[in-house]
């Protein structure tokens, strides 16, 4: 016959047959184990698990391991060590979780001054092609180098730079 004794909040110990004397001793263990009641089982798993482990320490320490197996049966202490244990495991608590090796990461010192020292090159280039006199030279150039002039500013988030006043303009009107 398979009786249960309740806790003060509910919480429940199964006990294998027994009378008033066993239910007694269940009621007493569930005082020990359980002071709060089983609102531990409502924490994040792995301050769950540790409130358990604090429980079955206390079982051992307290030497209450025999009472409990008297209680409940043989299977139960020990599948619930087996079980705790497999718990732990797979919350990375109580077995080393194997992880790759960290890898180095690559230096980008190396490519990034050949990509500036590249740059540099094509900025040379693309400015010598430009002719003070010639306005399709000039939109050409300003075209080439359009991309090196919005690029900072496409990433940050922010507008272009305003174009440099001309200073040919006088502001007054085109027939001057």
């Amino acid at each position: 016959m398979l009786l249960e004794a309740s806790g003060a909040d509910g919480a429940r110990l199964p006990v294998l047959e027994g009378d008033g004397r066993k239910q007694q001793q269940a009621r007493e263990l569930l005082a020990l184990l359980f002071p709060q009641g089983l609102t531990f089982l409502q924490l994040p798993f792995k301050a769950e698990w540790a409130e358990s482990s604090t429980r079955l320490s206390r079982i051992a320490a307290d030497g209450l391991g025999p009472r409990l197996r008297s209680l409940v049966g043989e299977e139960f202490l020990s599948t619930l060590e087996t079980v705790h244990d497999a718990y732990g495991k797979a919350l990375g608590i109580t077995a080393k979780t194997t992880r790759p090796p960290a890898t180095a990461l690559p230096s980008l010192r190396e490519p990034l001054g050949a990509f500036l020292d590249t740059l540099r090159v094509y900025v040379v280039k693309v400015t010598a092609l430009e002719e003070p006199d010639d306005e399709e030279s000039n939109a050409r150039v300003a075209q080439l180098l359009e991309p090196l002039r919005t690029f900072p500013a496409r990433r940050r988030g922010r507008a272009p730079a305003e174009e440099p006043p001309d200073e040919n303009r006088d502001g007054g009107d085109a027939a001057g």
